[in-house]
């Protein structure tokens, strides 16, 4: 999939570290985004990434960044077999409908987390990376390689 953003980080960066990423476009630092990259390894290794943040700034918003974001992140976890996780309460309805279009579900009933699933999995397995999401985080975020 060819790509006109360009996601910059010159750091290497371990699995279950928060890595951070500035979002490139037309040679200009438009935002962020950061994720975390992980392992559940029962009843079967599996692996997941987690969304913690994308924000696009204010004057470069609605020009299909973010999608083209999202769309990439998508592409790489389907080519490795992995699952998308997106923990955070999206408030903004445009946000809300962009997961929705490139087929991240809401799981929760309070629509306050979506996955994106590539593998099947049942909903113990959702549920155990939503905890495992739930009491990392902190630790993920102070991990910060950047």
């Amino acid at each position: 999939m060819e790509s006109k953003i360009k996601l910059e980080n010159s750091l290497p960066v371990e699995s279950g570290c928060l890595e951070k990423y500035k979002i490139i476009w037309r040679s200009s630092e438009v935002g962020r985004v950061s994720m975390v990259k992980f392992q559940i390894c029962e009843p079967f290794t599996l692996g997941w990434t987690f969304l913690n943040e994308i924000c696009i700034e204010a004057k470069y918003r609605r020009k299909g960044i973010a999608k083209n974001v999202l769309e990439n992140i998508g592409y790489e976890l389907s080519e490795n077999s992995q699952n998308g996780i997106l923990m955070n309460a999206i408030k903004i309805e445009g946000a809300k409908n962009l997961y929705d279009h490139l087929g991240w579900k809401r799981i929760k009933n309070d629509n306050s987390w979506q996955v994106l699933i590539n593998v099947n999995v049942s909903e113990f397995v959702i549920r155990k990376t939503y905890s495992t999401v739930s009491q990392n985080l902190v630790k993920w975020q102070a991990s910060s390689v950047n």
